[in-house]
């Protein structure tokens, strides 16, 4: 196998393979593709490996790709509408015939570009596992690092097609542990990051004011941010419930989001929302999908930031996000949300039927106690550098290491 020396070190293959057919770099959104575009920029700046990232074709994506020196793309032409039909039929073979095939049409146009002799170890971005069953043939399972970004339903028959398991949290390390016989030092839980740079840069009062402007948001307005898709598991729609029993007059609830990221066709859910919002249309707005470098700006002109999500949501990078911003969050904190936030930075409300008036009460404490404030917003900007891009590919580099070390 050949190898870049830099410095005298040895660089390291990697591949990584994205989910779906949503490209990398991140033009589309998409949470995962954003982390792998998070880490390949940064090993440019301090190189420790050589990275191939094999990613859906989008030529927006493609013209940023032309400065790394140390990452190669290797695209995947597909029809979206058509791959996402496709992910629906393997869904149907797994769950009613127990049959693998490809999830996708993408992710096996890419594994079938991969000569795994040119990699040391490859990075599996789940999804899905089952159609490892019919990856194995391409891909070695001692070379197969599964990166785990969610609840990924445990099949303890798919563990011998892959070697560690790299939950973002430990709560999702044990949803798949607890169905496996995998042994436990298999399991190597990365968190994610986020630049914390972005969401700490300066914005100028007369943006703050032009912002303001743009979306109808008055300087007196105390102003609850929820960045987000717009799906029913996140909470939206309870969020927006609070504003029946919200006691103070000058809540402004700012919606970033959609339900399909930098796609603006509209679902049945949000069409519900917007209606929902219709007797509160001067204290509620929806912004829709905003690219993830634009959004400190829209931080910058909220008092707090609210979490509200309804399901095991397995880490969340919103959050992240907030506190990188200095922002307070109201948050649910399920699943692996409390591994990142403390009750510091953060009021935790309960999930259930008193889910709006708790958040309505947490908010009218918020606005009413500004040295509370004020403290929640320092610890959480403190607690943030913990989640930097430079700290994710330190952590990565320790998690490769440890995996070498046990392999000799």
């Amino acid at each position: 196998m050949q190898y870049k020396l830099l410095r005298g070190a040895v660089m390291r293959k990697i591949a990584i393979i994205l989910p779906s057919n949503l490209p990398v770099p991140a033009v589309r959104g998409g949470a995962v593709e954003l982390l792998i575009e998070k880490l390949v920029r940064q090993n440019e700046k301090t190189p420790k490996y050589e990275f191939t990232v094999f990613s859906a074709y989008n030529e927006t994506a493609e013209k940023l790709t032309e400065c790394f020196r140390y990452t190669k793309f290797i695209y995947v032409k597909v029809i979206p509408k058509i791959d996402d039909i496709h992910f629906l039929v393997y869904r149907v073979f797994k769950k009613i015939f127990n049959i693998a095939i490809p999830e996708r049409i993408s992710r096996n146009k890419m594994i079938k570009k991969i000569d795994h002799n040119d990699y040391d170890y490859i990075l599996f971005q789940a999804g899905e596992l089952y159609s490892l069953k019919v990856f194995n043939k391409y891909l070695p399972a001692n070379k197969v690092l599964v990166h785990a970004h969610g609840q990924i339903t445990p099949i303890p028959a798919v563990d011998k097609y892959f070697s560690y398991y790299l939950p973002i949290s430990d709560f999702v390390g044990n949803w798949w542990a607890n169905k496996s016989n995998r042994p436990k030092d298999t399991y190597l839980t990365w968190k994610n990051c986020i630049d914390i740079e972005q969401f700490k840069q300066n914005v100028s009062e007369t943006e703050k004011s032009n912002i303001r402007k743009k979306i109808g948001v008055n300087e007196n307005d105390f102003v609850v941010i929820f960045v987000g898709r717009l799906i029913p598991e996140k909470g939206v729609k309870e969020l927006l419930n609070a504003l029946e029993y919200v006691k103070s007059k000058n809540i402004k609830m700012l919606i970033l989001g959609s339900s399909k990221f930098a796609d603006k066709s509209m679902t049945v859910y949000e069409r519900t929302i917007l209606k929902q919002t219709q007797k509160f249309a001067d204290k509620v707005v929806f912004t829709g999908y905003i690219p993830n470098e634009e959004l400190y700006k829209y931080y910058s002109v909220a008092n707090i930031s609210c979490v509200p999500s309804i399901w095991n949501e397995p880490a969340g990078l919103v959050v992240l996000e907030a506190m990188a911003a200095g922002k307070p969050v109201i948050t649910t904190g399920t699943g692996g949300i409390k591994e990142y936030i403390d009750t510091e930075t953060a009021i935790f409300v309960n999930i259930g039927e008193q889910l709006s008036q708790e958040i309505a009460y947490a908010i009218d404490d918020l606005n009413n106690d500004y040295k509370k404030r004020i403290k929640m917003s320092i610890k959480a900007k403190s607690m943030a550098e913990s989640y930097s891009i430079e700290v994710y590919l330190t952590e990565f580099e320790k998690i490769i290491k440890s995996i070498s070390m046990n392999k000799q």
